[in-house]
């Protein structure tokens, strides 16, 4: 199982180039309308695989493409403070 939670907030997205591969960062920054989503959407789905994966950040996260599959469970829901997360589940 591989599971990655995080909390949707305003981030530098010069981070997507440095770790996506070139058709994830399309996704991202197809619009500027919902960018940071879509951001955490992949970053989350690239950590639930290395950690389902079991070799950690060893990977390298820029070495594949993570896309939408029916194995990947995505949530967002808001907590009782309001705030947005994303939360992958790969099993």
């Amino acid at each position: 199982v591989g599971v990655d939670i995080e909390r949707i907030r305003d981030i530098d997205l010069k981070i997507a180039k440095r770790f996506f591969t070139a058709r994830e960062q399309e996704y991202v920054f197809a619009t500027t309308d919902g960018q940071t989503e879509r951001f955490f959407e992949v970053w989350t789905r690239k950590e639930a695989l290395v950690k389902f994966m079991g070799n950690g950040l060893s990977v390298g996260m820029h070495a594949c493409t993570v896309k939408k599959h029916k194995k990947f469970k995505i949530f967002f829901c808001y907590t009782t403070c309001k705030k947005t997360y994303c939360m992958i589940i790969l099993n």
